[in-house]
This record gives structure tokens, sequence and C-alpha cells, in this order.
């Protein structure tokens, strides 16, 4: 996204938004996903840049994302040596 502000000028409408986005998703589940929904954009109608930012942070954030940082903090434990 903050290529996207810094260079406002290069995303002038919501697909290349969208696409620009999805390009970047290459690792892990973020790879097929985003393959899947360029596909499915493709052969049906493009959502909004909003429609599409929810859409991705309901897909890839947690849904409480302070309790998820609490769970993360009360399950750290140091390493041997440390």
């Amino acid at each position: 996204m903050a290529f996207m502000t810094a260079n406002p000028s290069s995303f002038t409408n919501d697909m290349v938004k969208i696409l620009f986005i999805l390009t970047q998703c290459k690792l892990g589940i973020a790879g097929p996903w985003g393959t899947a929904k360029m596909e499915h954009y493709a052969n049906t109608a493009w959502p909004t840049w909003d429609a599409f930012k929810k859409l991705f942070a309901s897909t890839f954030y947690p849904a409480d994302v302070q309790q998820s940082a609490v769970d993360s903090l009360s399950n750290l434990r140091q390493k041997d040596g440390q």
C-alpha cells in the first residue's frame, strides 16, 4: 500500500489497485488465493477497492487482532541458551 500511496498516478482506478495487490500475493496461501481471485474477477466483475480491502482483511488478518497479540505473547518461550 505504501508504494500505491507514493505513486497515485499509477493507480488510477479500482481494478489497477486490485491487480497490483493480487500480483504481490506470491507466498504461502496468498499465492493460490491471489491467482484464484484474478481468474474469478476476469470472468465476472471486479469489486470496488473498498470491497476488496474488506475481503483481503477478512481473509488474511485475525478477526480479533488484540486477542491474537495477547495469545502470541502468552505462548512466547525463551529458547535454551538465551
